[in-house]
């Protein structure tokens, strides 16, 4: 008889592992012995010592909130049963009737009854295992009268609006700095049981459970409401209960029960299911980090304890269990294990290029020390194994070497101890640094502080020292992993405001940057003053050590080499500071030394041993480091930096306080993806190919092949034009036509970009006529940089062009420079944004609106905003004035004008002509266009509408258009400039129309002669629109990318030049402030901009995360008008594109309620009836299902098959069939037409250009996964006539996708290996992703992902609730369901997958 508590679910949400899972549902007591005898169950671990004065700590600190919360509202208020000082568990029953808006219930405690097990689907399940309930009792419910109720939720995780009935909100309190998924689960299983005990005992007429649950974390400071009381009292006031709400609200981090309910009946109705119909052993079960702590781990922490051989760990070392290779995904384990691969044993003879490590886009990717790994194991030996890459970012000299750690409690995050320790060379001598640990002896803030800040003058001390010696010293900073390193961020950032007032200490919180301020750009480079140790071992190290590479494990196994007669160090630290599985001393130590225990070890052992401990990790990692210099002598290429460059960014002179944070985080952004690239030179060929980084270009075809490759290219064969062939594995890659930072080296140099040209050029002298930033002591880069001109990605073709004088030199060094075969295309990396920022910003300089409303930016950038107060330029009056702004009129006369768009034939809707109108008169509109709601065609209107005006009122208008790309402004402009030639110089009066694109890319197609112009400024033409412009006399529209315009504008020195009238900015939501100041900068005095957007797309593409609270500043231009400054938004509330079911899922992602469908019954319509058998012409290489059929219905709009999976990252070969197997069924039965679209002509079936131009789409997350549909679909389509051109661009990116429609939308995620989703769950469950991804289609929208992606919980906060919109479509807004089975080809059977047919009703 199962017994399931509250902890069995928390522990479940906290590992995923269905073995545990099973093992905590027969509790180890006498009740249940017997049960778990029969079952062969195994004892639980010996607990480490410590534990149980963790628990303890756990229940003060939650004593300690309740006496808060008593002292705060008022005993009256707060209504529990006290024995001693304490609070215990009171029945919920016996205080129902106390159940009074404002009060608190404490300790309530009620059964889980029928009510939740009936609602949750699980009465079955219960009376066929006898399954017991342990009683629930949360720690506080809070009584909420209705008008403070904002939804409520039912037991069957159902979620409504409020309904008039007095709210009962769960609050649970956790000693936690950040609450976990784990804890939020338990909320969610309070407020489910509770709603159904509700029903259960009569109340539910009265009461229903609020949606919004809570944790009540543990906080560094006094929480909220403590510290309002003592403000109030020191005020001689007392606090109202709205203020004590406020406060209340303030401390607690409320729940999204729309991610988590539909995740906790999936636990009870399919995971708990799971276990308790199989024996625990037949359970999947994998060791990994989050196994650590779990009672049957099977980790002996004394010598006095026996392994057992059925915990896991004893397991996994007997059966050779893969997990026991570090750090392999569980999906790449059972993808091997599919292969018939199961066992280290059966791995470790394998070469890094045998095909079983295909099977994976990890093992794909890692290939060389995942091998490397498993013959580890089995030799005992430590190495780097051949082919496994280098480091970016371990240099190979610094003056001064320094190793830093940081332990800290994982519950409260408060630090334990600090050390420090190292050696410098910069007397010319080595020298010890001798190590300091600072122990935060008590769990106080306020100790943390005093020893941070003595753990900091004591690294600045060492810092000075070793400058006073060189005055231009080096330092390379070293900590082992990234847990370390993100909570000294976390750290300086609480003690930000200690730091800064400390001028000696103040640069040191750029050396650990928190989230409030912006890094040096310069100490994010290759040359960065800390590694990250780790990263590099993760990377490259093979050693002989089972499921994790610890620090001090690690230390022990991949050691230098010693000395003749040299003991070897053993790194032995008390078993009780080591946890296998982690880095970090385990927290029941900091407990135990926080509250001065005294046994079983006296309180000064502890310490000592706590120092001592912390000494050896710096010992550990100094080994390492050591050990890895060695092994990567001759290829550690990145240099230390000066210790005198540890210091906040620059700053600019004369320059605003909000351009001094837009250019510094412009700045950083650049850095950071110049090491990224950095980064990726050091990864093997094979990895950077995997990871679609490179490419493999095989041989330069000539002679007949030549010609016959350039003819299918449609390549003009001329000097510097080589065709290659394209390797299979590298059709995907990041490569486009016109892209022109990219540069070739021969795949057997894999350090190519580290060294010099002159290391290439056997002593051939560099041709006189090569370009000037080519030298013998630069990079080979700048030798072989090259633009791709053409690619075929289905013929494997790709065609670069090198300057002729650069290729004519190529050719001449060809004996040691061989580029003709066997050479890798790889990007370059140039900041071009910058540069001109910097200029646009010091010609904006600092007028006097930016002083009055900039950013402080002392703690930002560590220098407090200019003073000097330069002159009012107009574009300070969108900057800073914005609101006002928006409010001021233009003058315009929008009324006689619309009259005069209507006569000429423009029909607006009533929301797009208020747009319209916003837009004519007033001199900053913003405009959001949710999809598919005629935005184009409304901006179309607004550019005619304004030339028509200026026209009739006798001036001049000069108009610039921008987006962040040239098919966003091409979307507007070019129908724009043929309509306006259309009606001609009689009507619109002269306008000079142009268009700025730069030397990489190509005209527009069908424009008048001289409308595309190439930005170059020799260019009399430029010269000759820039006097145009300059002059005011004659109207123009000009459209460019910003940096375009900066370019332009600064033809003449002033980059703020007043050119234009009007700046219209489309796609605003994905251009950053940085771009839009370049777009912004040439307005005109009494200038107006149009900004228009959709902030549910996605935003601008940026490398590091905003500041803090700056977020809006630096990030879309959309948002900076909207959020930042406050103004509000004209919505298009009409959307001409899907049916009522799609547009109705995109106003749960937070469209305006007003947005409605014109066609709301659009449907597919089927020339003939989809079959239910098998016909004829079914392609022998899919299954078929009678499912597929459903899942195409056109009366259902939205359709999902939800599936288990486990296994895939990137690719997924049943997704990819079932894909083939939808569009083979939809080619020969979808008609050219919607059904209820009046503006759809003619019948009949779609011919083969217009099904994939028009009909079809397929949207992915990963280009692997798009390169497995491809092949697919080609295979199948290409033999009855089908263009595999149109078929490759009819399958793409979500990114790829945005800005485009089709009447089906086939998205597959691909994606149920659990390790693959967490490591990408930001990008992949990003509420802006799926909501493009959602709004592409007309008719029909059907979706395929693995139970794995809907399920995962992030880790983050902020992740955890932009996953929403995802879970709801899948869990809620699918609202009927159905188990089936759709059939796909494994080799030459036919398998079927299980899992859930879902639909809209």
């Amino acid at each position: 008889m199962p017994y399931l508590s509250k902890r069995v679910v928390s522990n479940y949400f906290r590992t995923d592992c269905l073995r545990q899972l099973r093992l905590l549902l027969s509790p180890e007591n006498k009740e249940y012995q017997p049960e778990r005898d029969v079952q062969s169950m195994p004892p639980k671990t010996v607990a480490r010592a410590g534990m149980a004065a963790l628990t303890q700590e756990g229940s003060r600190w939650e004593q300690d909130k309740l006496k808060d919360l008593q002292d705060t509202f008022g005993g009256t208020s707060v209504i529990g049963t006290v024995t001693g000082k304490e609070f215990q568990n009171q029945k919920l029953q016996n205080v129902m009737s106390r159940a009074q808006p404002g009060v608190f219930l404490v300790r309530p405690e009620f059964d889980v009854g029928s009510g939740f097990q009936k609602a949750i689907g699980i009465d079955l399940l219960v009376a066929t295992h006898s399954l017991g309930f342990a009683r629930l009792v949360p720690d506080l419910i809070q009584v909420l009268a209705p008008a403070d109720v904002g939804r409520i939720v039912e037991a069957d995780g159902s979620v409504y609006d409020t309904d008039g009935r007095i709210g009962l909100r769960v609050i649970d309190i956790k000693m936690t700095a950040e609450p976990s998924a784990s804890y939020f689960a338990e909320i969610t299983y309070y407020s489910l049981a509770l709603a159904g005990w509700l029903h259960d005992n009569g109340y539910a007429d009265r009461y229903a459970v609020v949606a919004e649950a809570a944790i009540w974390p543990g906080s560094h400071d006094a929480a909220a409401i403590v510290r309002l009381q003592a403000d109030r009292r020191k005020a001689g006031t007392t606090a109202t209960a709205d203020e004590l709400a406020a406060a209340l609200n303030e401390d607690i981090e409320t729940l999204e029960i729309d991610v988590f309910s539909p995740r906790l009946r999936h636990f009870f109705v399919v995971e708990l299911a799971g276990a308790l119909a199989s024996p625990w052993k037949d359970l999947d079960w994998h060791v990994g980090t989050g196994c650590s702590g779990c009672e049957y781990l099977g980790y002996v922490w004394n010598t006095t304890t026996k392994e057992h051989p059925d915990h896991c760990m004893p397991m996994a070392k007997a059966q050779g269990h893969l997990s026991s290779i570090a750090f392999l995904p569980r999906g790449a384990r059972r993808a091997l294990g599919d292969r018939h691969i199961r066992t280290t044993a059966s791995l470790a003879p394998l070469k890094a290029d045998d095909a079983a490590f295909d099977c994976h886009p990890k093992l794909r990717a890692t290939r060389t020390v995942v091998a490397g790994r498993a013959q580890s194991l089995a030799s005992g030996s430590s190495d780097i194994p051949a082919g496994s890459g280098t480091s970016a970012v371990i240099p190979n000299w610094a003056d001064l070497n320094l190793y830093l750690s940081a332990d800290f409690d994982v519950g409260s995050g408060l630090t334990l101890a600090f050390g420090v320790g190292g050696y410098s060379n910069a007397s010319g001598h080595r020298e010890k640094v001798e190590a300091q640990i600072f122990v935060n002896d008590t769990r106080s803030v306020e100790s943390e502080t005093r020893e941070l800040m003595s753990f900091l003058a004591y690294v600045e001390k060492t810092l000075s020292d070793a400058t006073k010696v060189k005055s231009d010293a080096t330092v390379q900073i070293y900590i082992w992993d990234s847990v370390t390193y993100e909570h000294m961020l976390r750290v300086i950032g609480r003690n930000l405001q200690h730091v800064l007032a400390d001028g000696s200490l103040k640069k040191l919180a750029w050396l650990f940057p928190p989230e409030e301020i912006i890094e040096n750009a310069k100490l994010r480079s290759a040359n960065a003053p800390i590694t990250i140790v780790r990263n590099a071992v993760q990377a490259l190290v093979a050693a002989p050590i089972p499921h994790y590479y610890s620090l001090l494990g690690l230390a022990r196994a991949y050691a230098p080499p010693l000395k003749a007669g040299m003991t070897p160090f053993e790194f032995r630290v008390p078993a009780i500071f080591e946890d296998p599985l982690s880095d970090q001393v385990p927290s029941e130590r900091a407990h135990e030394i926080w509250t001065r225990m005294g046994h079983p070890r006296p309180w000064s052992q502890q310490v000592t041993q706590l120092r001592s401990t912390v000494t050896t990790k710096l010992r550990a990692l100094h080994s390492v480091l050591w050990r890895l210099s060695l092994d990567l002598k001759g290829q550690l290429r990145s240099r230390a930096p000066k210790i005198t460059d540890i210091k906040p960014p620059a700053s600019l002179q004369r320059v605003s306080a909000d351009g001094q944070v837009w250019y510094a985080f412009a700045r950083l952004n650049a850095q950071v993806v110049s090491l990224e690239h950095s980064i990726s030179l050091a990864m093997p060929v094979h990895e950077r190919e995997a990871k679609y980084l490179a490419a493999r270009l095989e041989v330069e075809l000539t002679g007949t092949k030549l010609a016959v490759a350039a003819s299918r290219l449609d390549v003009m064969l001329r000097p510097g034009v080589r065709i290659y062939t394209l390797a299979e594995g590298s059709r995907e890659a990041k490569f486009e036509e016109g892209d022109f930072l990219c540069s070739l080296s021969p795949t057997s140099v894999p350090d190519f970009y580290s060294r010099r040209i002159s290391d290439f050029t056997g002593g051939v002298p560099l041709a006189s006529n090569l370009p000037g930033w080519i030298n013998e002591f630069g990079s080979p880069a700048t030798l072989t940089g090259m633009q791709v001109i053409a690619i075929d990605r289905d013929a494997c073709l790709i065609a670069v062009y090198f300057s002729p004088e650069v290729d004519a030199y190529l050719r001449q060094i060809e004996s040691t420079l061989d580029l003709r075969r066997d050479v890798v295309l790889d990007r370059r990396v140039q900041d071009f944004l910058t540069g001109r920022l910097e200029k646009a910003l010091k010609a904006i300089g600092n007028p006097p609106l930016a002083i009055s409303a900039g950013t402080p930016t002392a703690k930002v950038i560590g220098k407090a905003a200019p003073k000097t107060v330069t002159a009012h330029v107009p574009v300070a009056d969108v900057l800073w004035d914005t609101k006002k702004t928006a409010l001021a009129s233009t003058g315009r006369d929008a009324t006689k004008t619309r009259a005069t768009l209507e006569a000429l034939g423009t029909e607006l809707n009533d929301s797009q002509w208020d747009a319209w109108s916003e837009a004519m008169e007033k001199r900053l509109a913003l405009i959001w266009g949710p999809p598919g709601t005629g935005k184009s065609q409304t901006l179309r209107s607004i550019l005619l509408g304004l030339l028509l005006e200026a026209n009739a009122a006798g001036k001049a208008i000069r108009i610039l258009v921008t987006g962040n790309t040239y098919d966003a402004t091409d979307n507007v402009v070019l129908d724009t400039f043929r309509q306006i030639v259309a009606l001609g110089e009689a009507t619109t009066g002269k306008v000079r129309l142009a268009r700025l694109r730069s030397g990489a890319k190509e005209d527009a197609p069908n424009l008048p002669v001289g409308v595309n112009l190439l930005n170059d400024t020799d260019s009399p033409d430029i010269r000759d629109l820039h006097d145009l412009l300059t002059a005011d006399t004659t109207s123009a529209i000009v459209s460019a990318p910003p940096q375009q315009v900066t370019k332009f504008a600064g033809l003449k020195g002033d980059f703020a030049s007043p050119l234009f009238d009007v700046v219209l900015i489309d796609e605003a939501s994905q251009m950053d402030m940085a771009n839009a100041v370049l777009a912004l900068a040439p307005l005109a005095e009494g200038g107006a901009t149009i900004v228009v957007g959709d902030p549910k797309q996605l935003p601008p593409i940026q490398a590091v995360q905003a500041p803090l609270g700056l977020e809006k500043l630096v990030g879309s231009v959309y948002d900076f008008v909207a959020d930042h400054r406050g103004v509000p938004s004209q919505n298009l509330l009409k959307n001409y594109r899907s049916n009522s079911t799609i547009v109705g899922l995109g106003r749960f992602a937070g469209y305006p309620a007003g947005l409605i469908a014109q066609f709301p019954a659009l449907r597919m319509r089927l020339e003939t009836p989809l079959p239910a058998a098998a016909p004829a012409n079914w392609p022998g290489s899919l299954a078929f299902s009678p499912e597929l059929a459903h899942l195409l219905e056109p009366s259902q709009p939205i359709s999902a098959f939800i599936y288990p999976e486990g296994r895939s990252s990137q690719w997924n070969d049943f997704e990819a069939q079932t894909v083939a197997a939808l569009l083979w069924m939809l080619r020969g039965h979808l008609g050219a037409g919607l059904d209820a679209d009046p503006r759809a002509a003619g019948t009949g079936l779609h011919d083969s250009a217009s099904f994939w131009k028009y009909a079809v789409g397929v949207v992915t997350p990963h280009r692997a996964h798009k390169a497995l549909v491809v092949s697919k679909l080609q295979a199948l389509f290409e033999p009855l006539g089908d263009d595999g051109r149109l078929i490759r661009d009819a399958v793409n990116t979500v990114e790829r996708f945005q800005g485009q429609q089709r009447d089906v939308i086939i998205a597959s995620y691909a994606l149920g290996d659990p390790d693959a989703i967490a490591d990408e769950d930001e990008f992949l469950l990003s509420l802006n992703r799926f909501n493009v991804m959602a709004s592409r289609p007309r008719a029909k929208l059907v979706v395929l992902a693995s139970q794995e992606v809907i399920n995962h919980l992030p880790g983050d906060l902020e992740v955890m609730r932009d996953s929403r919109l995802l879970k709801y479509f899948a869990e809620t807004f699918l609202n009927n369901r159905t188990d089936c089975d759709i059939s796909f080809m494994d080799g030459k059977n036919a398998i079927r997958k299980s899992g859930s047919f879902r639909f809209r009703k």
